[in-house]
């Protein structure tokens, strides 16, 4: 079954959050679980003591029952691996979660970065390495959270590393590899191995084409309009445009920068957009091809630009296979580039092996813990999303990673005004298509904590985690104008819709959030749910309409969530809201640190102080004494970094100071203090060293003249 793109398919008081695990994830913090299956096996090296192994529960894909096996792959095929590693201490991990969205918490919003995530949480890579060498595989490098260790080798040697057979498999007229029988892996190392990706190609993404209706520009909502219908001007209008932030894309297809023109020219639009590649050791994402996804990465793109038209866009790129999906939500919590992610893609939960769900859930989770706030559409086939992918149209079922608790889902609308003013909505679904906004409850996750408020228990509730969270316009009739690939893979304007079109415009809503308030809001679920519950919703509640079987209703439903947002209201909410301590408490359970002199650039930001207190400067202007912040990340604590900021204009060097240590809201910086004496597009470089370490990166923003 084909992953697809989900627009074809398929705190003012005090509270707590605990984050429940998925039924799978369990293994987690009962590793016995894993050893349903214990055998003896001769070591690898003659003469040596059996080896015992334990079976990777969830290892096969749940495809192969609807797919004929037709013969081995070639011994001599090359492969490339991931083996995705356990979180240490996962019950600490959520704990530490919990309290960082607590506001009663001294933790609150004390974000990690992924060195201090790797020091706290990963295990020890050292003995699986020296496992996979043994097999006589090649290691490919292990990923900056110490999550994911990369391998390669021939068939047969795979083959013999897990005791397994590979076999090329045929299901409708597509062709896919996969192992036939189950991963065993070292009894000794089973509580480290969570998830093995690369040798299953049977969730090869192939998106359906977006509910669209072809236009010229004068069709379709507007950036304009957008802004308007869903109450962004005010935010414009007070310089809350996305300036510092940045948006970071998760899809499986290449996208054309010409196409992105086209669209920034006709709008006024000028957001850097940058392509990610993350390598199976194959491939980089798809090419370009409206049968690949290009237009949904292309409207992904257009609709984040639209709404936060100063956000960096980076789009994550990766193979479209199984193991694509696992590593670019690792590739994009390690990297820890950009506070807000979105998605349109997915699947229904079933069809995901288990141990590939608890890989994505896992970095998640991490994400969470680090402040980034994940968003995915919730589905195009109301509450029956595993008929979009050629599953049952009768078993009501619903999106991953959209059903995970740290994923905002969001469902999709009907606006009943297409023009500049809004005038209501109702949920989005037309039976004669069975299409609509995705929605239900979950098989696989329990419902979180945060998971409250009016509408939230309700005689559909069982326990299990409920979706969609949000919602805002999905609908192609009254859908967003975009300018990507139609018929024949010839670019032109079109109006278009589906929830793949709702995730991007509240992901970048997500970013005026930050840009709002200064400091990153992160996971954004805990947050949303205290606001519906609260005395003055800063939501459009849709009360009318259904998802093909759950019904809107006043408050959250299974068909649209809390409903839409009112940018301004919501956001003027949130501001009202005492801010995170700048600098919080050390956390109660110090981690001890060995010396080290890794050092990486995370952040570099203009603060300017006002009311005595450093504040992102959303509008510098020439005159103006502001502070330089760069935010970094070690894992050393016996030394201390130096470095130097120098600004340019162009080829004219206007400034270089050295940087002092510093922090900036409980993180780590290094600060300088600088007068801005010209208008216009300056660079800032920064370098810094600590011990033999360097570190190095430019940062440009637009000065604007007094």
């Amino acid at each position: 079954m084909d992953i697809r793109s989900s627009s074809g398919s398929t705190m003012c008081e005090s509270f707590a959050i605990h984050l429940f695990p998925s039924v799978s994830v369990l293994r987690r913090l009962l590793p016995l679980l894993v050893l349903t299956a214990s055998l003896a096996v001769p070591a690898h090296a003659a003469g040596g003591p059996p080896v015992r192994l334990a079976t990777l529960m969830g290892s096969v894909s749940p495809l192969l029952r609807v797919a004929h096996r037709l013969h081995p792959i070639a011994a001599d095929t090359a492969l490339s691996i991931n083996l995705t590693l356990r979180v240490r201490d996962a019950a600490r991990l959520q704990s530490y979660v919990t309290n960082l969205y607590d506001p009663s918490s001294p933790d609150y919003h004390r974000f990690l970065t992924p060195l201090t995530f790797r020091r706290r949480f990963a295990p020890a890579a050292g003995p699986v390495e020296r496992w996979l060498r043994s097999q006589g595989l090649r290691l490919t490098g292990i990923s900056r959270n110490g999550l994911q260790i990369g391998a390669r080798g021939s068939e047969a040697a795979i083959a013999r590393t897990f005791h397994t057979a590979l076999y090329t498999y045929q299901r409708g007229r597509r062709h896919f590899i996969a192992n036939g029988q189950a991963l065993h892996v070292p009894a000794a190392l089973s509580s480290v191995i969570l998830d093995v990706s690369g040798l299953s190609t049977a969730l090869r993404q192939r998106p359906i084409p977006l509910p669209r209706q072809t236009s010229n520009v004068g069709l379709g909502i507007t950036p304009d309009a957008l802004a308007s219908i869903y109450n962004f001007a005010p935010l414009h209008a007070r310089g809350i445009t996305g300036e510092g932030q940045a948006i970071a894309i998760a899809t499986y297809a290449d996208y054309a920068a010409s196409d992105i023109q086209t669209y920034d020219r006709t709008f006024g639009l000028d957001n850097p957009v940058s392509r990610v590649g993350v390598s199976d050791g194959q491939t980089n994402g798809s090419p370009l091809g409206s049968d690949n996804g290009q237009s949904e990465t292309e409207m992904d793109i257009e609709l984040s630009e639209a709404v936060a038209p100063s956000a960096s866009i980076l789009v994550y790129e990766a193979p479209n296979d199984n193991a694509g999906v696992v590593a670019v939500f690792n590739r994009i919590v390690s990297d820890d580039r950009a506070p807000v992610v979105t998605t349109s893609w997915g699947e229904d939960e079933q069809s995901f092996p288990s141990d590939d769900l608890d890989a994505v859930h896992q970095s998640l989770e991490e994400g969470a813990a680090q402040g980034q706030a994940f968003f995915a559409a919730s589905g195009d086939n109301g509450a029956y999303d595993a008929a979009g992918g050629g599953g049952s149209a009768t078993a009501l079922t619903v999106d991953y990673p959209g059903s995970d608790p740290y994923v905002t889902d969001v469902g999709g609308t009907t606006l009943l005004d297409t023009g500049t003013t809004y005038a209501g909505e109702t949920t989005w679904s037309d039976a004669r298509q069975g299409v609509g906004s995705g929605g239900g409850l979950s098989l696989v996750f329990a419902r979180p904590a945060y998971q409250t408020g009016p509408g939230v228990a309700n005689i559909y509730s069982n326990g299990m985690r409920q979706v969609p969270d949000v919602a805002s316009d999905a609908d192609p009739a009254t859908g967003y104008a975009i300018y990507a690939p139609g018929d024949k893979d010839v670019p032109q304007w079109a109006q278009v819709g589906g929830t793949s079109a709702a995730a991007p415009v509240w992901a970048a809503f997500c970013a005026l959030i930050d840009n709002a308030l200064g400091h990153n809001i992160g996971f954004l679920n805990p947050t949303l749910y205290k606001l519906g519950a609260g005395r003055s919703s800063p939501y459009h509640d849709i009360t009318s309409g259904n998802n093909l079987h759950y019904p809107a209703t006043p408050g959250w439903d299974y068909a649209t969530g809390w409903g839409s947002m009112d940018g301004n209201a919501m956001i003027s909410a949130l501001e009202a809201q005492p801010a995170p301590a700048p600098t919080p408490s050390p956390t109660s359970q110090p981690i001890a640190t060995p010396p080290a002199s890794t050092i990486a650039i995370q952040r570099i930001l203009v603060l300017h102080r006002s009311h005595g207190a450093l504040l992102l400067a959303t509008r510098p202007r020439s005159g103006d004494t502001d502070t330089f912040a760069v935010l970094y990340d070690t894992v050393t604590t016996t030394l201390q970094p130096v470095g130097r900021v120098t600004l340019w204009k162009g080829r004219l060097a206007l400034d270089s100071q050295p940087l002092r240590v510093g922090s900036y809201r409980g993180h780590a910086a290094l600060l300088a203090t600088i007068h801005l004496r010209a208008a216009g597009t300056i660079r800032a470089h920064v370098r810094i060293t600590l011990g033999l370490g360097v570190a190095q990166a430019d940062a440009r923003f637009t000065v604007s003249r007094h």
